[in-house]
């Protein structure tokens, strides 16, 4: 495998790790005000 596009897929990992955590902040942020909590 080439160097850059190993660097190319492990930012790409990294992008979608951090996106897929927010998504889950979020869900969870939305699911406590349903449910009252601050």
């Amino acid at each position: 495998m080439a160097p850059v596009l190993s660097k190319y897929v492990t930012k790409k990992t990294a992008a979608g790790a951090l996106a897929l955590s927010a998504l889950i902040w979020l869900l969870k942020k939305k699911r406590n005000e349903k449910l009252g909590k601050t």
